[in-house]
């Protein structure tokens, strides 16, 4: 049997991949797409599961509940709860910036990466710009994209930017610092 999942990007994705091939003779079919993506192709009849995540307690009129609120209808879509984790700045070891915040990107002279609309990860670094009042126009690198975390992170470990918005799992295999900013859920849903 095969489940064709689109998902955001997470590093227990292909652990999950491999655990249902071995213990259910289940084949996962995941294609990696940004959250806001995932649901629009669960809705679309595209895949079966859609994998996305999202920041823990926002406000029912936050930038991240009117992203996912239009995709998300009560009593149409299952929601299973898969993992939560920690999103954060990634930066060069030993942080040589001292960056400790979203408003620390504005900053002259700090070069940033940033992830592509339709992300999650760009959800929750626009939602935190706008919790903090700090203008995305202010950041140097705002509009540079990489497609995932892995990228934004080899991008910090080059030296081509000085912070990235990410998981800490990337940060931590590529020996780079992490200042964590938000802690997020990692849903399944299905129709």
């Amino acid at each position: 049997a095969v489940i064709e999942i689109a998902a955001s990007h997470d590093e227990a994705l292909p652990l999950l991949r491999e655990w249902t091939a071995r213990r259910c003779n289940l084949h996962l079919d995941i294609g990696f797409v940004g959250s806001v993506d995932a649901l629009a192709a669960l809705n679309d009849g595209r895949c079966l599961l859609a994998g996305f995540h999202t920041l823990v307690d926002v406000p029912p009129r936050s930038q991240t509940a009117r992203t996912y609120r239009p995709l998300l209808k009560p009593g149409r879509h299952r929601l299973i709860g898969f993992a939560s984790r920690s999103q954060g700045l990634i930066v060069a070891a030993g942080n040589p910036l001292g960056l400790a915040g979203v408003a620390d990107l504005a900053s002259p002279g700090v070069r940033f990466v940033n992830r592509a609309r339709g992300t999650g990860t760009r959800v929750v670094l626009d939602e935190l710009l706008a919790t903090t009042g700090t203008s995305a126009a202010a950041i140097d690198g705002y509009d540079r994209i990489e497609p995932s975390h892995r990228a934004v992170a080899q991008a910090v470990a080059s030296g081509s930017a000085d912070a990235a918005l990410g998981i800490q799992a990337v940060a931590r295999d590529r020996d780079l610092d992490f200042v964590p900013l938000a802690e997020e859920r990692y849903f399944l849903a299905t129709l």
